[in-house]
């Protein structure tokens, strides 16, 4: 997992510097992106953990993770401005136009605004992510999302369901972890998780 620097919040703008160094790491990220089944299967068993976290359920050892493709921002303006500026670079790096309408990208940065926001709100230190991975047509599709470590014990559950639940609208990823979708594939938009055909 390739790890942003932290801007200084007192800047408005980004600069150029942490701009050309966040090129840099999707491009080694997209080098690295698992295909498509790959990232949604381990979606489904990231949305295990949670479900189980929610539930009250320790694991004895924490499943292991396919952390490919992945970017790290500490600083919710730079995964932003990062979001704004892939727009631009949507031909040569060969990502789905699709996730890159303006319209698409503002509410992404709201709905990850109100995890990220949530989770500080709760004491926690947040990380922004964007997981790039690649889609059966050759393109790179994108998932942005918070993570923070919750500490174990009695209010792990509720502030666990209360950043997921911050949005006013759940996106499939959200409902997955709260265990709110069918049990087909995450490909097909639930919370199964799927074993990629090799």
């Amino acid at each position: 997992m390739s790890e942003i620097p932290k801007q200084d919040s007192e800047k408005k703008e980004i600069s150029p510097e942490v701009i050309e160094e966040c090129m840099r790491k999707i491009e080694l990220a997209l080098a690295s992106a698992p295909s498509s089944a790959e990232f949604y299967y381990d979606q489904g068993k990231r949305a295990k953990l949670v479900q189980d976290a929610l539930k009250g359920k320790r694991n004895k050892s924490e499943p292991e993770f396919d952390n490919r493709g992945i970017v790290e921002f500490e600083d919710f303006d730079i995964f932003s401005a990062i979001l704004i500026k892939l727009e631009e670079h949507v031909d040569r790096l060969k990502l789905n136009k699709d996730g890159f309408s303006k319209e698409h990208i503002d509410n992404l940065i709201s709905h990850e605004g109100d995890h990220f926001r949530t989770a500080e709100k709760n004491g926690l230190t947040p990380r922004m992510t964007i997981r790039f991975y690649r889609m059966k047509d050759g393109s790179y599709g994108y998932s942005p999302a918070v993570f923070a470590h919750i500490p174990a014990g009695e209010e792990q559950a509720r502030v666990l369901k209360d950043i997921i639940e911050a949005p006013d609208e759940l996106s499939i990823f959200d409902k997955g972890m709260l265990g709110k979708v069918d049990d087909t594939d995450w490909d097909s938009k639930s919370s199964k998780p799927k074993r990629p055909k090799k």
